[in-house]
């Protein structure tokens, strides 16, 4: 078996080739896996959600170490202590924890490179309590709040397994509207303790070079102990005001329906009934004024332009998508470098794209599976590395 690894084709887009590994090549010592079914509390008063996490049962896998500021999301701990690298899986709209790929990248994770995960459903999904709603992907009190529950959760060591076990959350990945989520989680989050990243100590760095000044400390941020590394973003939207992409899925006239259904009903919202998650149950759900005003008004651009100069971010996106236009993974790029230069800082870690050629918005095909599996195993194994 092979891994890709990245090869740059542009100072911001990335192709992928095969390189085989030890591991890959039967030389390691297989990884066998653990499983849980775990819950835990939303944001939301009285609503719970539901999940499972993935562990490697051996010993060695606990042990990875990396230069990841070690208050990035990580619990202190002893040293008699475990702590394991953990990733946090998230889904799309409608669907659920066992939905797309998450499973397999679950485990991927875990036996290639010693990465447990958490897969959960959102509020109003599969097993977890709540209301079901479309346009919550960046509302703090949405999609980010619930993946900020998630990490808390992991974060408490109240996964009930071996009390040693301490987890350090390095990932978070989102495919579809998770994808969205997950990039704003991260930007509403302070930075893991690193160094600034300014355009003008990049100046001094250069004439600190040629001798023309002394060398002086840069500042350091101070760290947001929620704050998470790594960001994949698979296959996110990223313009949500796009009101033709909202009319293919619920009719050119949901617009005016919405709007006189919350004139004669007030907040109830127009009814749809969808098959949804892994398991295709129905679901009875309101599309509401408030819901779709929420999704018309998330502003993707804005929320990039605040990501932590410390964030490493990955948008993979499938070049036949015809859900979300593979346009959107670029333009995720770009709004945060934008918005970095706007305040006059540089990212530490550009974001990078890969385009899957050929694959669709969930990557159906094996091959394309495969090839994203492979990218986000080596883009959090980078991760862990350096």
């Amino acid at each position: 078996m092979k891994i890709f690894t990245f090869q740059s084709i542009s100072p911001h887009l990335m192709r992928l080739h095969y390189a085989p590994t030890a591991a890959m090549a039967g030389n390691a010592t297989p990884r066998a896996l653990l499983r849980r079914r775990v819950e835990f509390p939303s944001k939301e008063k009285g609503v719970n959600l539901v999940g499972e996490l993935v562990w490697p049962s051996d010993e060695r896998s606990s042990l990875v170490q990396s230069s990841m500021p070690a208050t990035s999301s990580t619990l202190t701990t002893s040293a008699s202590e475990k702590t394991l690298p953990v990733s946090v899986l998230a889904h799309g709209l409608a669907d659920d924890r066992d939905s797309f790929l998450l499973p397999r990248l679950a485990e991927e994770l875990a036996l290639r490179i010693g990465v447990a995960s958490l897969r959960f459903d959102f509020r109003g999904n599969g097993e977890s309590g709540g209301a079901f709603r479309f346009g919550n992907a960046a509302t703090r009190d949405g999609d980010p709040a619930d993946l900020e529950a998630a990490v808390e959760f992991l974060l408490r060591g109240e996964h009930e397994e071996e009390p040693r076990l301490r987890f350090r959350v390095v990932a978070l990945l989102g495919h579809s509207k998770a994808g969205s989520a997950v990039v704003s989680y991260a930007a509403a989050r302070g930075g893991g303790g690193g160094r600034g990243g300014s355009k003008e100590e990049d100046e001094k760095k250069k004439k600190d070079v040629d001798g023309e000044e002394e060398e002086k400390e840069p500042e350091t941020t101070a760290a947001d102990p929620l704050f998470v590394p790594l960001i994949i973003n698979v296959a996110g939207r990223f313009d949500h005001a796009d009101r033709a992409a909202i009319a293919s899925r619920f009719g050119d006239d949901i617009f005016s329906r919405v709007r006189e259904e919350a004139e004669d009903q007030g907040a109830g919202g127009v009814p749809f009934t969808w098959r949804v998650g892994s398991r295709k149950a129905k679901k009875e759900w309101r599309l509401t004024a408030a819901d779709l005003a929420d999704r018309l008004g998330t502003d993707m651009g804005a929320l990039c332009g605040q990501l932590p100069a410390e964030t490493r971010i990955l948008c993979i996106h499938g070049t036949e998508d015809a859900t979300v236009p593979p346009s959107a993974a670029v333009r995720y790029r770009e709004a945060a470098v934008e918005g970095a230069e706007a305040k006059s800082r540089s990212l530490l870690f550009p974001p990078r794209v890969v385009m899957v050629e050929g694959a669709d918005h969930n990557f159906t095909r094996r091959e394309k599976a495969d090839e994203l599996v492979e990218a986000v195993v080596a883009f959090v194994a980078e991760g862990l590395r350096e």
